[in-house]
């Protein structure tokens, strides 16, 4: 997943700039977050219905699913099914995230 998050910020920038439709100014790309238009909530509980998951047994290491199976599944529909956009950090940081996937995260 980490590497199409990367690909995408690539994708929208050009030298490390990305172009602020509010200000019409060309902002750092460091000043941008990857968010998930369709909310990452939604595209998780829709991940755990398709494939009979509970989020609670998806065991979380290092930001990386534990399990090489569901991990490959995971990406596999993260690439299908993600809409994502660049936000400034400001303005994604307020939108929260319903999951902390790092509170589960194992030893």
């Amino acid at each position: 997943m980490w590497d199409q998050i990367r690909e995408f910020k690539d994708i929208h920038s050009i030298g490390g700039k990305i172009w602020n439709k509010e200000t019409k100014k060309w902002d750092s790309i460091d000043d941008y977050h990857v968010d998930h238009d369709y909310p990452f909530s939604m595209l998780l509980d829709d991940f755990c219905k398709i494939y009979g998951y509970s989020f609670d047994e998806i065991e979380v290491s290092s930001g990386l699913i534990v399990s090489d199976e569901i991990r490959t599944k995971w990406q596999r529909h993260h690439l299908v099914n993600a809409s994502l956009q660049m936000l400034p950090i400001s303005e994604n940081l307020k939108k929260g995230s319903k999951y902390d996937i790092s509170l589960r995260a194992t030893k």
